[in-house]
C-alpha cells in the first residue's frame, strides 16, 4: 500500500537559507488559548509544521526562513508576542 509521495526541494533555490526547530513552553493553556496559539502559528508562513509534545516543552516548531536575521525576526517579533493568556 502506498501511503504518499514526497518532493525534496532545493532550499537555496527557493530562498530558504536557514532551517531550525524551535521548542516552546506555553505559560497558560486552556481551550481558548490553545486555539489562539493555533491561529497565530498558522499565520506565520515560515512555520512548516507544529507538533504538540509532552515532557519539558509544549510544542515543537519546524521553521524555514530566508536567513538567520529573518529567523530572529520570526522568533522575537512574532513568536514571543503571542499572548500567553486569555484577553
Amino acid at each position: 500500500m502506498i501511503l504518499g509521495y514526497q518532493a525534496q526541494l532545493d532550499h537555496e533555490a527557493i530562498g530558504i537559507g536557514f532551517v531550525a526547530f524551535v521548542t516552546l513552553v506555553l505559560d497558560y493553556v486552556t481551550a481558548s488559548t490553545a486555539e489562539r496559539f493555533y491561529q497565530e502559528i498558522r499565520a506565520i508562513p515560515e512555520i512548516m509544521s507544529c507538533y504538540i509534545v509532552s515532557g519539558g516543552y509544549d510544542a515543537l516548531l519546524h521553521v524555514a526562513a530566508k536567513d538567520s536575521r529573518a529567523y530572529s525576526e520570526i522568533v522575537f517579533d512574532r513568536l514571543r508576542r503571542i499572548p500567553a493568556e486569555d484577553d
